[in-house]
């Protein structure tokens, strides 16, 4: 079963800071002319990895006095222009970047009072403090991703039936609860957005022949589906009771790199749709608070796609809040490119929870994973790694960095130890990070490292730990309770065998247990019972193994949340740390 087929007047002045997590409130700076009574004279040294180091520089008294602040644009234009013209303000999306470019400002009140101020040059008082500038976030050399897309269109009307074909203009469905159907392949052609309001249900009908139903967005085309923590997008089957597999799923074929030879690949069970190219920062849209389910239909015969694939989609393309329930094949599929998504559940799926192949380099966190005994296919993985099935040693190699995944399996559900899941399974040359990670409860074990072309990119001769990229790497990692135990599993042989492997990971990387026989340590989460409703089972107790990971922002600081717990949520924080919980009850374990 093949998965693809191969084929301004402005002051200008940027100002480097130490920046907040993510923009949102507070990423814009007011400054502030000031009279500072220290008269500060001093040498400093100050470097950037964008500019250089500059040594020597000589210190003098203060300036400004910069707020962080909000800002909403009331009106912009660009006087320089002839004649002046309108100016769109760009949202600028993702990490906080750190730097700033300044504008002056001037506001009907531009005094604020005297302050007592510390800094690590001494406490003081500050004073005659008057409005100078305003600093906004500032991305260098490359026009910023854009976290929303307009909505163009009015939106169709509540209840109307999209029939398979083609949409080549923009295109706007309904929300607020309202359903819109697809019957059979709906494609978005470029250069269209499809916009789903937040609170849309969209039902695709169900076929009984191929080609089943799914919602396609082509290269060069977009999907707004920008859904909300209280009115969530929907995508489900439109029969009364329903099973996994119903219709196909999402598809979305973006421009950015895979290892296909020739630089694209073809979607499977739908020769007609490539993907792939030279655009790392390709957008394909948004996918906010949405939540795929019985879907994983095979689109042709002895053909798989996940629920929702993600094919050669790049790094503009925003992923977050995303579930998929209940599907007959995986639950996300991440096809080469460059992707980077946060807060994802798989549930309840057949097969892989989280798939990569086709030189996949994006990065995932806050990741769970979850199996249900009574709805299990032939084979089912928590993660399942592949370099390109077609070529093991293709270029790019997959190589994506993964933080913060909780997966769990169905030992506990009564399935016979030795039944095929597994964990995490790594195989045909991957490369790849997967760090802060805790694995429970699958029959057949915990890890599987598979094709000698991938333990090259775990171990170098001797054996000892491969640290050159791209390598494949595990670290503060939990194994508990998986198979007989069997903790690790595998085929390879040269350069390390996969107890081998474990063991150097044990002595450098905190991955435990260090044996592939040892039971492992106990992560105190509730791994016996598939839930039903959103519950706190999966979070870990304070003081436990979970406590101690690895800081993930190391890996990549500008997508990467700061934390340093295992598994996806923070030990001991329940209800506040359960990014499952939403007023518009985002999450849902149905199982028809």
């Amino acid at each position: 079963m093949s998965r693809w087929l191969v084929s301004a007047s402005a002051l200008a002045l940027v100002v480097a800071i130490q920046g907040s997590p993510a923009f949102g409130e507070g990423d814009h700076l007011r400054c502030f002319k000031l009279k500072d009574p220290l008269k500060l004279q001093g040498t400093v040294d100050v470097g950037s990895a964008d500019i250089g180091l500059a040594q020597g520089c000589q210190v003098g008294s203060a300036q400004l006095y910069c707020v962080a602040v909000t800002k909403q644009v009331i009106s912009a234009v660009d006087k320089g222009a002839k004649p002046p013209t309108a100016i769109q303000p760009l949202p600028v999306s993702g990490p906080d970047p750190g730097d700033r470019v300044c504008y002056k400002m001037k506001c009907p009140t531009d005094l604020i009072p005297d302050r007592d101020v510390a800094d690590q040059f001494g406490a003081r008082s500050i004073s005659k403090l008057k409005g100078s500038l305003l600093c906004t976030p500032a991305i260098r050399g490359a026009t910023p991703c854009l976290p929303t897309l307009p909505t163009s269109a009015e939106p169709i009307a509540c209840g109307m039936t999209i029939s398979a074909g083609v949409i080549t203009a923009d295109q706007t469905w309904p929300g607020n609860g309202c359903e819109t159907f697809i019957d059979g392949q709906v494609i978005v052609r470029a250069p269209a957005v499809l916009t789903i309001l937040p609170g849309a249900i969209v039902k695709a009908v169900k076929f009984t022949i191929h080609p089943y139903s799914a919602l396609i967005i082509e290269q060069g085309a977009k999907i707004n589906a920008a859904g909300t923590a209280g009115a969530p997008i929907v995508f489900t089957g439109d029969q009364t009771t329903r099973h996994a597999g119903d219709w196909v799923g999402l598809v979305l074929n973006g421009n950015a790199p895979v290892n296909c030879p020739g630089g694209q690949c073809l979607a499977p069970g739908i020769p007609q749709e490539a993907f792939g190219g030279n655009d790392p920062s390709d957008s394909s849209g948004i996918l906010r608070y949405v939540r795929v389910e019985f879907a994983g239909g095979e689109p042709a015969p002895d053909s798989r796609s996940g629920a929702l694939s993600l094919n050669g989609t790049g790094s503009c393309t925003f992923v977050d809040h995303v579930q998929v329930n209940a599907s007959q094949l995986d639950c996300f599929d991440f096809a080469g490119g460059t992707t980077q998504a946060k807060y994802l559940v798989g549930s309840g799926c057949e097969q892989d929870a989280i798939a990569w192949f086709a030189g996949y380099a994006g990065a995932l966190q806050h990741v769970l994973g979850i199996y249900d005994a009574a709805h299990v296919g032939p084979f089912s993985r928590g993660v399942a790694g592949d370099n390109n099935e077609n070529g093991f040693d293709f270029l790019p190699r997959a190589n994506p960095r993964l933080c913060n995944l909780t997966l769990v399996g169905t030992k506990s559900q009564g399935e016979a130890v030795g039944a095929p899941r597994t964990g995490i399974l790594l195989r045909r040359g991957t490369a790849g990070k997967i760090y802060d990670a805790l694995v429970a409860d699958f029959p057949q074990a915990g890890a599987d490292l598979r094709n000698n072309q991938t333990a090259a990119q775990a171990c170098l001769p001797g054996p000892v730990l491969d640290t050159s990229e791209p390598f494949l790497a595990l670290r503060s990692v939990l194994l508990s309770d998986n198979g007989s135990p069997t903790q690790i599993t595998g085929d390879t042989t040269n350069p390390c065998t996969p107890a081998q492997w474990l063991t150097l990971l044990n002595a450098t990387n905190d991955v435990q247990p260090g044996s592939p026989g040892d039971v492992g340590p106990d992560p105190m989460i509730t791994v016996a019972s598939y839930p039903t409703t959103v519950t706190n089972q999966y979070i870990p107790p304070k003081g436990g193994p979970a406590d101690h990971g690895t800081a993930c922002a190391a890996l990549d600081p500008s997508f990467f949340d700061p934390v340093s717990y295992v598994g996806a949520f923070a030990p001991g924080s329940g209800t506040t740390g359960n990014w499952l919980m939403t007023p518009g009850n985002w999450i849902s374990f149905a199982t028809q």
